[in-house]
């Protein structure tokens, strides 16, 4: 198995530079009640990075051999994301497809 091989930027069929070889994966964290009402989990990216300084979902490049949930969830525990599943909690798998 190899293993962190997706780091590395990428250029998609439009020309437009995206980070992950293989794709990339995030993880949406949300709450829809409580004080407050709805809220997301973000993280601020780091300035080198796609879109640096800005804020979005935890997540990050996909290796080769992971699958979308386990990337989501290696990439949140990374960046210490407060947030983990429960076992039997939904987590719903979704891929950033890059056209050719």
């Amino acid at each position: 198995m190899t293993t962190r091989d997706g780091n590395g930027w990428t250029t998609c069929g439009k020309g437009h530079r995206h980070w992950g070889l293989h794709g990339a994966a995030g993880l949406l964290a949300y709450t829809t009640g409580g004080p407050g009402a709805p809220s997301v989990l973000l993280q601020r990216r780091s300035e080198w990075s796609h879109h640096g300084g800005t804020w979005g979902l935890p997540g990050g490049a996909m290796d080769s051999h992971e699958s979308v949930i386990d990337a989501a969830l290696r990439e949140a525990a990374e960046g210490r994301a407060p947030f983990f599943p429960e076992p039997g909690e939904p987590v719903m798998p979704m891929r950033n497809a890059f056209p050719e």
